[in-house]
C-alpha cells in the first residue's frame, strides 16, 4: 500500500506543474511533437525537453521517432480519465 500511495503522490505532483499540466491537455486530443507543443510556451527548448523528460520517466507520456521529429502522446489512460472528468475535451488550452 506505501508503494501505490507514492506512485499516486507523484502522479499528482505531476499533473500539479502548470507546465507539465498544460502539456499533458495538449496532448489529450492528438500526439504532437515538440515544435508543435513548444510556441504555446514562453519557456527554453531545454527546459521543456526537461518537463518531457519528467512525465516520460514517470511512464505518463510515451514518443516515437517519425523521420527526425519525436512525437509525444498520453500513455497512461488514468490521465485522459481524469482530465475528461474536469471537463477538459481538446487541445485548446
Amino acid at each position: 500500500m506505501a508503494e501505490n500511495i507514492r506512485i499516486a503522490a507523484r502522479f499528482f505532483k505531476d499533473l500539479g506543474n502548470p507546465v507539465r499540466l498544460k502539456i499533458l491537455l495538449i496532448l489529450l486530443k492528438e500526439e504532437k511533437c515538440l515544435c508543435e507543443i513548444l510556441p504555446q510556451f514562453k519557456i527554453s527548448q531545454p527546459t521543456m525537453s526537461r518537463h518531457l523528460s519528467v512525465l516520460k520517466e514517470h511512464n505518463l507520456i510515451s514518443f516515437r521517432r517519425e523521420s527526425n521529429k519525436i512525437i509525444y502522446s498520453i500513455k497512461d489512460k488514468k490521465v485522459v480519465a481524469i482530465l475528461k472528468a474536469y471537463g477538459f475535451k481538446t487541445s485548446i488550452v
